[in-house]
């Protein structure tokens, strides 16, 4: 009699009354976890919860290995951009898993530091003793989450947006 699976497999030839004990040992199971946001060049930790017979190793979607002998294993990853996690092999002390033993996925959001263009320096200048004169500033910032932009002047906040307008009362002297 044989007998095999993704385990292994057991031959044993009957004599008379002569019987086998057969040992079906379970495939291990993982489910990954982890879901976080972090900046860029930072890392975030994610979490494999096991069953099977440790000590357990695999790899992640991404190539990354792991290894431990204890479950949960916390697996500690830096992407660059926005990343989504999925075991892709997973072993323990006895068996392999197939795809339907591991389940779950860690979505790594990766924020970008923020990029601002800021313009050139402005000047007012009129040749009258008591105008207005108008100068307008824009400016833009990119990253994610989006920035937002703040204007100061003299330390006091007068603008916030895309564009900052300041009217100047200019006094020649």
């Amino acid at each position: 009699m044989s007998i095999t699976n993704g385990c292994g497999s057991v031959t044993t030839t009957a004599f008379g009354d002569a019987t086998a004990q057969i040992i079906v040992r379970p495939r291990p199971t993982g489910v990954i976890s982890g879901t976080t946001t972090i900046c860029n060049g930072s890392s975030a930790s994610l979490s494999i919860a096991l069953t099977g017979t440790g000590p357990w190793s695999g790899t992640l979607s991404n190539g990354s290995s792991f290894s431990g002998s204890t479950s949960p294993i916390t697996v500690s990853v830096s992407p660059t951009t926005s990343t989504t996690y999925t075991i892709a092999t997973l072993s323990d002390a006895n068996c392999t898993a197939i795809a339907a033993d591991m389940t779950g996925s860690a979505v790594v959001t990766v924020n970008t530091a923020p990029t601002i263009t800021c313009p050139a320096n402005q000047t007012a200048t009129t040749s009258s003793s008591t105008c207005i004169q108008v100068v307008t500033y824009s400016s833009s910032a990119t990253g994610s989450p989006a920035p937002a932009i703040t204007y100061e002047f003299t330390g006091a906040t007068i603008g916030t947006g895309s564009e900052m307008v300041v009217a100047l009362h200019l006094i020649k002297a």
